[in-house]
């Protein structure tokens, strides 16, 4: 998961607790030194004695994510919907626990839920353009795309990403503008210059194409194997 898309899931953890202070608070340490087994431990035992607290099912919810255990992730944000139904964290970071299993169809559901409470969210329209390109629905993927780049123009990930949506819809030209905006705002950007070396060689474009796909290779020498 992004940085981007990890803060965001982590926001629905940032309430306040009713519960006892010291496993609550135990619990955030362990998260911060990502420890994330000792969190859910820590968070289990104080829903044990306030089990209708939505920031521990938030915290638990986030320690899950951390540890990698998206199903149990699901049921606790499932359940901090149930006690806190307008937090717009709760339905972003169920729908990135869903979309981590793959679940990308009810994951839609979930971001768009997000935003119908948060629209201005650029962390919720990022997880909403991941989960339709998985889904091959490459226009809604650039449509999010396009509202993540107004809220945030400087996300080099994002024109990536909806350089390589264009890309899959067979607009090359879109493509390689999209590409040359990622590496413009991060010059040592390896798949960038990958893809769009691709592109302008379906372009035929081959000099350029050529010196973006040794460029690829500098930056990541993996990309050449």
């Amino acid at each position: 998961m992004s940085r981007k898309l990890w803060v965001g899931v982590l926001a629905a953890a940032l309430l306040p607790s009713a519960a006892p202070a010291g496993d609550f608070q135990d619990g955030q340490e362990a998260m911060a030194a990502r420890d994330y087994d000792l969190a859910i431990s820590y968070f289990t035992r104080a829903l044990r004695r306030r089990p209708d607290d939505p920031a521990v099912y938030a915290a638990r919810a986030s320690a899950n994510m951390g540890a990698r255990r998206y199903g149990r992730a699901v049921e606790d944000y499932t359940e901090l919907i149930r006690l806190d139904p307008s937090n717009p964290g709760a339905y972003s970071g169920r729908a990135a626990a869903l979309s981590a299993r793959g679940d990308f169809d009810r994951a839609v559901g979930d971001y768009n839920r997000s935003l119908q409470l948060e629209p201005n969210n650029p962390d919720a329209f990022r997880g909403l353009a991941t989960a339709y390109y998985n889904l091959k629905d490459y226009r809604r993927a650039v449509t999010c795309y396009d509202r993540v780049l107004d809220l945030d123009p400087r996300d080099s990930g994002a024109w990536w990403h909806r350089g390589t949506s264009y890309y899959n819809l067979g607009d090359l030209d879109r493509a390689v503008a999209d590409y040359t905006q990622a590496i413009r705002l991060n010059p040592r950007f390896a798949a960038a210059y990958w893809y769009r070396a691709d592109a302008l060689r379906q372009l035929g474009d081959e000099a350029r194409a050529q010196a973006d796909h040794d460029m690829a290779v500098r930056l990541d020498p993996k990309l050449g194997r």
